[in-house]
């Protein structure tokens, strides 16, 4: 009987294990389904981060194409400037020079027709043309800072739309 009750005890014992490997298994299924949402919300989301991934690399490359055209219109623009700049330049210097000689010649014929006016009053006719030059001087050196300014005023604004450029890309990235 002693026997009996031993293998009694074993038995209890093994059925008390064999409760606990129940146990065991419904929290490991359990585990496993969860484990298995837990994976299958992870594709999901991969699949989503690659396509949000996919969206940002197609509108960067929208957005460089567009950066690229604004820098190439910017760029003819600022030739443009630059062209019209030196031609107006030039044209201010032959308005100058076409200004200087006329009035040169003109001089010339008022000094050969009033020779003897031109010599009783030559002190306040060379104070004149000393005017004349200066303000002829003046007028160049005039141009000559505002063609600079205007140069100077390219370089800013294409400074400008090259720090916005970047502005942009950054603020892409």
């Amino acid at each position: 009987m002693e026997n009996f009750i031993k293998v009694q005890e074993e038995f209890e014992k093994l059925i008390g294990q064999l409760e606990k490997l129940k146990e065991i298994n419904k929290l490991s299924s359990l585990n496993t389904e969860t484990a298995q949402k837990v994976i299958n919300q992870l594709d999901g989301f991969v699949i989503s981060v690659n396509d949000f991934k996919k969206k940002i690399d197609e509108d960067f490359e929208v957005k460089s194409a567009s950066v690229n055209q604004l820098l190439k219109d910017l760029e003819t623009g600022v030739e443009k400037i630059e062209l019209t700049a030196k031609e107006l330049s030039i044209s201010v210097g032959n308005s100058i020079d076409h200004f200087t000689n006329e009035i040169t010649s003109s001089l010339n014929d008022y000094f050969n027709k009033f020779n003897y006016t031109i010599e009783a009053n030559s002190t306040e006719i060379n104070d004149k043309l000393n005017n004349i030059k200066e303000e002829l001087e003046k007028n160049q050196l005039l141009n000559i800072k505002r063609f600079r300014s205007t140069k100077i005023m390219i370089g800013v604004l294409y400074f400008l739309v090259i720090t916005l450029s970047f502005s942009i890309i950054y603020f892409l990235y």
